[in-house]
């Protein structure tokens, strides 16, 4: 392993020497930092030293005087900053007794971008303290769209001899499921309701006929593969509530397109 010893505060224009395993060992376990920058560093009582910094490829890898004793894990997150102001963000990507390697995944801050508009990124003498990760649960909320026959079918009444969507259907249709598309939804599902009058069983057919020329239109137009869109014919089974007010049938006759989500493998 060869690490590269900083001998120019400046990115831009960094003059490296290689530095052997024992050398490197020897500078972490000894937490002197390499020759002090032009810009001065003010050192902190807390935190971990930046004693060295290696180019790798596009990358920057910091070496940091502390490790396991400090009680750093592999993957952990570190903030650096320079007289309290944050300079960088790195990762651990390998942990020792003594010493830690780390790669920069941000470097440079708005902040130090002002307070250190020549040197923002990270340098030598920078002190490293470990970030807390707080996990938060989120709730996903899927998309969803509820879409009326009157708006899609040309004939949506009751006991149709056609179950074809009409020009101006068709168009609505396809501006509402465009969420789906950019949601790249693993489950469309596509369920077709009625409202509770009528036979309940010629319903449910009306439903489903519905729901499978929408799926259909779908399929054409956006290219969806056949086994990730489902129809359902929910027929009255999934009533709205207070059907029986006026304007209620008509509402209660719709389309729904949803997201579900697949269950994960056991």
């Amino acid at each position: 392993m060869s690490l590269a010893a900083l001998t120019n505060h400046s990115h831009g224009e960094v003059v490296y020497r290689k530095l052997s395993a024992p050398e490197v060992i020897a500078a972490a376990e000894s937490c002197e930092p390499s020759p002090a920058p032009t810009l001065a560093v003010e050192e902190a009582s807390a935190g971990l030293a930046v004693v060295k910094i290696q180019k790798k490829g596009r990358s920057l890898i910091a070496l940091l005087a502390g490790g396991q004793r400090d009680g750093l894990l592999p993957g952990s997150i570190l903030q650096t900053s320079r007289r309290g102001i944050p300079t960088a963000l790195l990762k651990t990507t390998e942990v020792r007794e003594n010493y830690t390697l780390a790669e920069v995944t941000e470097d440079g801050s708005k902040d130090s971008g002002v307070y250190y508009p020549e040197a923002p990124g990270l340098m030598v003498g920078d002190r490293a303290e470990p970030q807390e990760i707080k996990i938060s649960q989120s709730l996903r909320i899927l998309p969803h769209r509820t879409l009326t026959y009157e708006r899609l079918f040309i004939d949506p009444k009751n006991l149709p001899t056609t179950f074809e969507l009409s020009a101006e259907g068709r168009n609505f249709l396809l501006e509402q499921a465009q969420i789906f598309m950019k949601a790249h939804a693993p489950l469309l599902l596509v369920e077709g309701h009625t409202d509770p009058k009528g036979d309940s069983q010629s319903n449910q057919v009306e439903s489903y006929q519905r729901a499978m020329t929408v799926r259909q239109v779908l399929i054409d137009e956006f290219g969806l593969d056949p086994n990730r869109v489902v129809a359902i014919g929910l027929g009255e089974t999934e009533p709205l509530d207070e059907p029986y007010l006026p304007g209620r049938a008509e509402e209660a006759r719709r389309i729904i397109l949803k997201v579900k989500s697949q269950p994960l493998p056991h």
